[in-house]
């Protein structure tokens, strides 16, 4: 009888899995289970609803001579600020980190659980970036689910894990608080119709959830020595005589009890502290940071009347309100503080510390081999003052157009509000600092994972990917975004990476005639890559190298890998090579400008 038929005996639903997979794990060690060691880790990190990685880990120019034409969406750093509306540059800056040009936040450092900082350079150790990704359909719903499942309705690449794993449960959903069926963690779909422990918005405490193995509607119930010996004696109850294991003295009954109780103990004990330690990482990277050239300075909000110069689009239409003020738009608001850096004061990413706490639990327990996370944006951003558009008197006088209030008693006060991360209505600054505190926080929690990994040596074992269901294509203003689904990357880290590596290439600059706004800039689009016969990337290649790194068959099998493994070292590195940005030539977008 090997672990699976173990666990068949002694199934508890979803709401069991912890202390199932752990009593699992102890009958398995006392009476010789096997385990299958082959197996990589795979955590899925999926930022949802594609918010803007520029400020992130998307390279867009990884040389110093690579072509790349600026946006004024594409910022990544004050260059200068001053007291009023629009007194401030915006620029795109980097980090040279091994040769490669790293957006501008790298330069410094995050915080560093129990206290302290550390450089956020350390993450690109091993660290593969693969851009240019034609993910060729559009939607956020289907694009997030492909994250996992890359044909529409087919096998998961966490399915197909999970049916190769004897580890106690086949994978791990952590929808966060997103719609399940609508992302990642809603694709797991298994070959052999295997299902996965599901952990929603409507889930307050994940290990409370998964420890009380006898009542869902009973989630503040403790972990308590009685659960665990009642859990433990019901499965040896149930193997009964139907197993030669247990027709031995009952030391080793006594034994299996002391062992779940300590493990009880122990992870509850360790997980109160591991949740705390994620949760003070988010709270110091969001909130009342210091980072040159983002937050190191007093950000002023619109400030109303303001008038400028007439300005009109490429095609000769006028523009409007929200071409003219959208940098500051935020939803369906305009932000007044006097300094926007204030409403982070509260800030927090939802779930994300609950989601790193029990992912660190279950790769070191080896309860499971795989975890898809559902990340959402940033929230309960505190707003002082805002209006909205309807309040905003815009009038044309000559050569310059002027704002004011229609009725100032209409200012909206203490206003809470999410950033929108599917920025089609967030401006260019919101949407600036919104996603650089974002990776901050999430980029010092992925520093403190991986040193744990690396404490249980398994961290050469496990692959993390990050990434969303595609890119931003700015618009012609910097008031807002559109879906960039030819222009897709995730970054894959692991112990077996020699990083930092960037691969795929991309246009210089947005030229079909098909996309939302052609001459946008050096976004990301993806270019052909000769090692694909001269086509451009598809998620279909990322897909298939996840799995080549994960030892599986990949549910895209059509579609190349671009990694090799070593067979020696174990080493993994790229089949194409690095990634170059492709100059196109095109003389009629006059108002391009390269840098």
């Amino acid at each position: 009888m090997d672990r699976r038929d173990l666990l068949k005996f002694g199934s508890f639903g979803a709401a069991g899995f912890l202390l199932e997979g752990l009593a699992g794990g102890i009958l398995s060690e006392l009476y010789g289970a096997s385990t299958n060691t082959s197996l990589k880790n795979y955590l899925l990190v999926n930022l949802f609803m594609a918010p803007a990685r520029w400020p992130m880990d998307q390279i867009l120019k990884p040389e110093r001579n690579s072509s790349f034409y600026p946006n004024p969406f594409i910022k990544n750093k004050f260059s200068n600020i001053g007291a009023g509306s629009f007194n401030f540059e915006l620029d795109y800056g980097t980090s040279d980190i091994g040769g490669i040009q790293f957006p501008h936040i790298w330069n410094y450092e995050v915080p560093r659980a129990g206290g302290g900082s550390r450089p956020m350079r350390e993450l690109a150790d091993h660290f593969l970036a693969i851009r240019g990704c034609n993910m060729i359909l559009d939607g956020h719903f289907i694009n997030n689910r492909r994250l996992d499942a890359p044909d529409p309705g087919g096998v998961s690449i966490s399915g197909i894990l999970s049916d190769l794993s004897d580890r106690p449960y086949s994978g791990i959903s952590l929808a966060g608080i997103t719609p399940y069926m609508n992302s990642a963690a809603g694709a797991f779909n298994s070959p052999n119709g295997k299902t996965p422990v599901i952990l929603g918005n409507e889930v307050k405490d994940y290990l409370q959830y998964l420890a009380n193995p006898f009542s869902v509607a009973a989630p503040t119930k403790d972990i308590s020595q009685k659960a665990g010996r009642e859990l433990l004696t019901n499965l040896m109850n149930e193997l009964g005589a139907n197993s030669r294991y247990f027709k031995t003295s009952n030391s080793n009954r006594k034994k299996a009890e002391e062992m779940m109780i300590y493990g009880l103990e122990k992870i509850s004990t360790e997980y109160s502290a591991i949740f705390m330690k994620y949760q003070n990482l988010i709270n110091r990277s969001l909130r009342k940071t210091n980072i040159k050239g983002v937050t190191d300075k007093v950000i002023p909000g619109l400030s109303l009347p303001f008038s400028t110069s007439v300005k009109r689009k490429e095609n000769g239409n006028a523009y409007k309100i929200e071409d003219y003020l959208g940098t500051y738009r935020e939803r369906d608001e305009y932000l007044l503080d006097n300094d926007l850096r204030g409403i982070f004061d509260a800030a927090e990413i939802y779930e994300l510390a609950q989601q790193f706490a029990i992912s660190e639990i279950i790769f070191k327990e080896k309860l499971s081999h795989s975890i898809v996370m559902t990340v959402g944006g940033v929230a309960n951003l505190k707003v002082g003052r805002a209006t909205d558009e309807e309040n905003i008197v815009m009038k044309t006088i000559g050569d310059k157009v002027h704002f004011s209030y229609k009725d100032p008693k209409a200012i909206r006060k203490n206003l809470v509000t999410d950033h929108d991360p599917d920025s089609h209505e967030a401006g260019s600054l919101t949407t600036f600092l919104s996603c650089s505190l974002a990776w901050n926080a999430i980029s010092s929690c992925l520093l403190e994972y991986i040193d744990q990994l690396k404490k249980a040596k398994i961290f050469d074992d496990t692959l993390i990917h990050v990434t969303t269901e595609f890119e931003r294509e700015p618009a012609e203003t910097d008031s807002g975004t559109h879906h960039g689904v030819t222009g897709h990357s995730s970054t894959l880290i692991c112990g077996k990476i020699e990083g930092p590596q960037v691969i795929g290439n991309i246009y210089d600059i947005s030229h079909d005639p098909n996309d939302v706004t052609p001459s946008c800039g050096t976004w990301g689009k993806g270019a052909p890559v000769a090692e694909l016969d001269h086509n451009e990337i598809v998620y279909g290649n990322i897909a298939s190298s996840i799995c080549k790194i994960l030892g599986i068959s990949s549910p895209t099998p059509a579609s190349k890998s671009l990694v090799r493994i070593d067979p020696n070292s174990k080493k993994i590195t790229p089949l194409i090579s690095k990634a170059k940005n492709v100059k196109f030539k095109k003389t009629h977008f006059k108002n391009s400008k390269r840098s």
